[in-house]
């Protein structure tokens, strides 16, 4: 999808679970979400929660069967299996820059979260 603009894009920031790539003027192009425990469906249902993002085929496809479209605020987005995680692919960087950077932040704040763990109580 960002290919077809005819910019470059580079890998700018690599953590263990995140990468971004940007155009050459700063345009967030995609992005990868990688782990061993953070699969396709994972990633889908991530992306569910945000508020706003609008899936395609209406229901978060919890197994890969091709890339799964989204919409997020009027921009087109592509989640994929990418070489050892999931990539999501702005449909055109310049111009969903700053919805791109929006859903960037919400997936950082989801990623951050730790699970809630639920303590077993001894009954006396």
């Amino acid at each position: 999808m960002a290919e077809s603009v005819g910019e470059r894009i580079a890998l700018t920031m690599r953590t263990s679970c995140l990468s971004e790539f940007r155009t050459m003027s700063g345009a967030l192009a995609m992005f990868e979400i990688g782990g061993p425990r953070i699969t396709f469906g994972r990633v889908c249902a991530l992306l569910a929660r945000i508020p706003g993002v609008e899936f395609a085929d209406f229901k978060v496809p919890a197994r890969f069967t091709g890339p799964a479209r989204f919409r997020f605020k009027g921009a087109d987005f592509e989640v994929t299996l990418a070489h050892f995680g999931s990539r999501v692919t702005v449909g055109d960087p310049l111009a969903a820059h700053s919805e791109s950077a929006e859903l960037l932040s919400h997936v950082k704040e989801q990623l951050t979260q730790r699970p809630t763990h639920v303590t077993p109580q001894r009954l006396v």
